[in-house]
């Protein structure tokens, strides 16, 4: 039998890759239950007799129904920390014998097979938190006429998150957020008050903040004050994830699960924009 420690969510057939967990009701019970639910070893066979016959022994496998004794597995919860255990099943015939026919009528045989299901140990994944997608409340998408030099209280998040303990607030003038060498992260700061998370004032005409941005021509001429310069358009968006995740969500940029950069390894919410005020004049 198998031996799992914790509870069986889903069973995958052989060259399966990967596997998409859902809240309840885990796909465990719809339908693949089965696989999870190995039996004991079984033989079957052909009784051999008078007018021949015989037949080639299966295992049977056993699904269980679900009742108030044997619930569904719930799924996972939003902000609860789970790990994940990964095991591989084979199924194999341990041994076969024929059993020859006897008897008044000179019957025929049968071949009895018996069975068995061999685990490997579970491979354990690290800490993992489900979290919901930050949702932004402020600035509003296409806000017009932003202070770049005091932008104040820049983004708000709604408590959405249930789980998550890190953020961070990105700029960048790609609107995909896939060059790196073009945003510009910031800290969010949680509010012990409502759990709200806000960004403390900062000057995006600095030099030292906005390196990332001025590599983008339009957005430098903009806070240079070049005569004639387009005012350029700003994305921003904000990450969420729990501080105790390993490796944390999927790497952004990459793609590859299993990057050791954690840099951008967040749930992030929608992209919005902004455009800025013109930027006032230097001092004489």
């Amino acid at each position: 039998a198998f031996n799992f420690s914790g509870t069986p969510i889903a069973a995958v057939g052989g060259g399966v890759r990967t596997y998409n967990d859902f809240p309840a009701p885990s796909s465990y019970w719809d339908g693949v239950k089965s696989y999870l639910q190995a039996p004991n070893p079984s033989t079957a066979g052909g009784n051999g007799g008078g007018n021949g016959g015989g037949g080639n022994g299966t295992a049977t496998i056993i699904t269980p129904g679900v009742s108030a004794t044997n619930p569904p597995p719930p799924g996972f919860t939003i902000g609860r920390t789970v790990q994940y255990q990964i095991t591989g099943i084979i199924r194999r015939i341990s041994a076969s014998t024929n059993n020859n026919g006897g008897g008044g009528g000179g019957g025929g045989g049968g071949a009895t097979s018996t069975t068995e299901d061999v685990e490997s140990n579970p491979v354990i994944s690290g800490a993992v938190t489900p979290i919901n997608q930050p949702l932004l409340n402020q600035p509003i998408d296409n806000a017009q006429q932003l202070n770049l030099t005091s932008l104040s209280n820049f983004v708000f998040i709604t408590p959405q998150q249930g789980g998550a303990d890190q953020f961070v607030v990105e700029l960048s003038t790609d609107r995909t957020f896939k060059d790196k060498t073009r945003i510009v992260q910031l800290p969010g700061i949680i509010s012990s008050a409502n759990g709200s998370v806000t960004v403390p004032p900062f000057d995006l005409t600095n030099k030292g903040l906005n390196a990332a941005l001025r590599r983008d021509p339009t957005f430098a001429n903009f806070v240079n004050r070049v005569p004639g310069a387009a005012r350029p358009t700003i994305f921003f968006r904000v990450g969420a994830r729990n501080s105790q995740d390993s490796p944390g969500p999927v790497h952004w940029i990459t793609r590859n699960p299993k990057d050791e950069d954690r840099t951008f390894r967040y749930i992030y919410s929608d992209v919005r924009s902004f455009t800025p005020a013109d930027v006032p004049p230097p001092p004489p």
